[in-house]
């Protein structure tokens, strides 16, 4: 095939049920493993639609090489090497979505036997209450049109800079899930000068 103007790209899928439109090409093929590796502008025109019960893109066994291994075994399962992006070509994480994300819940990993290098830490709350809350809107009303309340990442970096992150673009992010256990943290030790303080006032009770 001769090569064409453009980026090349290979995408690796297994179809229990496919069907796509190509000017030159078949429909409606069944029970097909398809390799399909084509340039940009693709040769026979463009792909209209493409569906299967499993996708495998990449090389996500990290073989160096396409392969039925890099295909998941399960229906509805989308495996891909490399990063996503969601309304956006800049995708220097390995999910980016430009908009608004919708789930009941996530998870992060959490397990100690996954960590190494713990300590305790200490006088957080004396740091969060240098860190301001805000009202805003976003500049690009394509992240949400409402007002929003958080914090400002650059305050946060004076104080908790391991929380802070920066895009290609030189923009700063926010790892909020870890602000959770600084609020927990600063719980811990208002309560405590909450109890030192009840239990001044009870001695100087005795003493009347």
């Amino acid at each position: 095939m001769k090569k064409k103007r453009g980026w090349q790209c290979m995408i690796l899928v297994v179809l229990h049920v496919i069907s796509f439109s190509l000017p030159t090409c078949f429909a409606q093929q069944r029970e097909e493993s398809l390799v399909i590796t084509t340039y940009y502008p693709s040769p026979h025109g463009s792909y209209l639609s493409l569906q299967s019960y499993r996708l495998g893109i990449g090389d996500n066994n990290g073989d160096n090489q396409l392969t039925s291994a890099d295909i998941p075994t399960t229906n509805g399962h989308v495996w891909i090497s490399g990063r996503v992006g969601i309304g956006t070509t800049n995708v220097d994480k390995e999910l980016k979505v430009n908009g608004t994300v919708y789930a009941n819940s996530y998870e992060c990993p959490s397990d100690v036997r996954l960590k190494e290098n713990i300590a305790e830490v200490n006088g957080i709350l004396n740091k969060l209450l240098n860190i301001n809350v805000y009202r805003f809107q976003w500049k690009n009303r394509v992240y949400d049109n409402g007002f929003q309340y958080g914090v400002l990442a650059q305050e946060v970096k004076d104080y908790f800079p391991e929380l802070v992150t920066q895009d290609s673009a030189g923009y700063l992010g926010l790892k909020e899930n870890q602000i959770n256990a600084l609020l927990l943290q600063a719980v811990k030790e208002q309560q405590k000068k909450i109890e030192e303080l009840e239990a001044r006032i009870k001695a100087l009770e005795r003493l009347r």
